[in-house]
């Protein structure tokens, strides 16, 4: 019977895995039947940002080489937040995109060509975003969406953030649990050898 001796190793162990994971903002986008649906949660640090008001408004909608929104199907005001260059991909494919049929929770848009993010008016930077919206009987090839994961990155120290886009695909599994199973692997085999 194994039986972990190390309190070293149990407390790394316990501090990875009760460690929040620092993400920004995660999209996922998945063909579920007949539609092609958007779920989003996390957050976005705007510290570093400036901040313009849109009353134009905008909603949940996609242009694969200019923008993706989610949230609600109607135009509704928004913030954009601009001011910073980011690393990350200029198109999500060949398009033709669309306005989404249905959509809840936060407006959260992302701008791929003209540096912008845009948010519910008066949002706090790092308060808690949740978004979604759908497109009914719509396929990835109807709506001209390739798939993979996308990252978008801006802001340096305490105010780096990143919006991350899955279309289709896995996420892959978490470093800090990938880091835990390893460490796990090599005490179990130390522990063998020393029996």
């Amino acid at each position: 019977m194994l039986r972990m001796r190390s309190p070293i190793l149990v407390g790394v162990l316990i501090s990875l895995l009760s460690s929040p994971i620092s993400a920004g903002f995660v999209l996922d986008i998945q063909e579920i039947g007949s539609d092609v649906v958007a779920t989003g949660s996390g957050t976005i640090n705007t510290l570093d940002l400036f901040k313009t008001a849109n009353p134009q408004g905008r909603n949940a909608d996609f242009s694969p080489s200019f923008w993706l929104i989610t949230g609600p199907t109607v135009a509704v005001a928004n913030d954009a937040y601009f001011g910073f260059v980011y690393a990350g991909p200029t198109s999500i494919g060949p398009g033709p995109g669309g306005e989404a049929n249905a959509g809840s929770g936060d407006l959260v848009g992302i701008s791929f060509n003209s540096n912008f993010i845009y948010l519910d008016p008066g949002y706090v930077s790092g308060s808690p975003l949740n978004s979604t919206a759908t497109w009914t009987n719509r396929t990835f090839a109807t709506l001209g969406l390739t798939q993979g994961s996308y990252v978008w990155t801006w802001g340096a120290g305490a105010n780096a953030d990143s919006y991350t886009l899955t279309i289709g695909a896995v996420p892959e599994p978490s470093g800090i649990l990938l880091t835990c199973f390893a460490l796990l692997s090599v005490f179990t085999q130390r522990k063998r050898s020393q029996l």
